[in-house]
């Protein structure tokens, strides 16, 4: 029962491969932010749109990357784009298609479409109830607060305060 229960928490606490190959794109796209554009010295990995949201990246330099960090880079492809992060189609002989066709500089070239900005969208819990404290009303303690003890008038008549 015992291997049962340590091999039950190995999976447990084992992370999706998928999810780590999307997290290794938004890692690989950030850490090569340089070298997508136009105007880049050296290897060009592709170009992001002037929101940022979206980066357009070339397919050969994607599954090589995702290639020599070890993932497969058809299976990764599949899940973003069930997910909606790249942008799929599918073609008249049922083949599915993860490339779009964009303008670069003079020439129109084939892009993954990775929309980073969907992943941007999650919101941190303890942010958001922070904003909600930061808009609510402060408000003063109650007279039967007061008579309660739950609060201590100060007198600042004599300007002197106890702290």
């Amino acid at each position: 029962m015992a291997a049962a229960i340590l091999e039950e928490q190995v999976q447990n606490n084992s992370t999706d491969v998928n999810e780590n190959a999307t997290q290794f794109i938004v890692d690989w796209v950030l850490s090569n932010k340089a070298y997508f554009g136009t105007n880049v010295i050296g290897t060009c990995l592709g170009m992001t749109s002037e929101s940022g949201n979206t980066v357009y990246i070339f397919p050969s330099q994607l599954n090589q990357a995702l290639s020599k960090a070890g993932y497969s880079p058809r299976k990764t492809m599949k899940y973003l784009a069930d997910n909606g992060l790249v942008t799929a189609y599918t073609e008249k002989n049922g083949k599915a298609t993860y490339s779009v066709m964009r303008r670069f500089g003079e020439r129109s070239c084939r892009f993954v479409e990775f929309h980073i900005g969907k992943l941007a969208e999650n919101h941190d819990p303890l942010d958001e109830a922070e904003e909600a404290y930061d808009e609510s009303e402060v408000t003063s303690p109650t007279a039967s607060q007061m008579a309660m003890g739950a609060f201590t008038e100060l007198d600042d008549d004599d300007g002197e305060l106890p702290f």
